[in-house]
């Protein structure tokens, strides 16, 4: 008989049912991402409370949103609100892509992840200068658009990202 390959596989195994996809997706995102060792994503998978907050997000319509922190005593605690008070280190989200539950098979399609900044005005300065200032100084983006509206978008393009690099600065 084969042996699970990772202790989040063994945990979904002794769970019953076999290996979940999904776990697995999400708990390889959080190692890799948080740098943890993988028993740290087994912990969480084995408490009940927190397992069943992770299998609420994945097998029901809502909530579309996942956050998993980690906590100053080096602890992942999953929520589906957004904890401000709580991010003092570094995290992750999870959101569907459409509001249903995630299917086990091509789940990668139905979930966008990443990282969440323990700084919001460095999670903010990230999306404009990689997401905003690209998209929207991008000419072909708006040719159909008249002149006068590009160019007013330009111009607020341009204050927006002078202005969150002058606070991210000044903090």
């Amino acid at each position: 008989m084969e042996q699970p390959s990772t202790s989040a596989e063994a945990a979904a195994a002794a769970a019953g049912g076999g290996p979940d996809p999904r776990l697995e997706l999400m708990g390889s995102f959080v190692i890799k991402s948080l740098k943890l060792k993988p028993e740290k994503w087994t912990r969480v998978i084995t408490v009940e409370e927190h397992k069943g907050i992770i299998k609420e997000f994945l097998d029901r319509n809502v909530p579309v949103v996942l956050i998993i922190i980690l906590t100053p005593a080096a602890q992942l605690v999953p929520s589906t609100t957004f904890p401000l008070s709580q991010l003092k280190s570094k995290g992750v989200y999870f959101i569907k892509r459409y509001a249903q539950p995630v299917p086990r098979e091509n789940c990668g399609n139905f979930i966008i992840f990443g990282d969440l900044a323990t700084r919001t005005i460095d999670q903010l300065s990230a999306l404009v200068e990689e997401v905003l200032v690209p998209l929207l100084s991008n000419e072909d983006n708006y040719r159909s658009w008249p002149i006068m509206v590009a160019q007013d978008v330009q111009k607020h393009v341009h204050s927006l990202k002078s202005t969150v690099h002058q606070v991210k600065g000044q903090s």
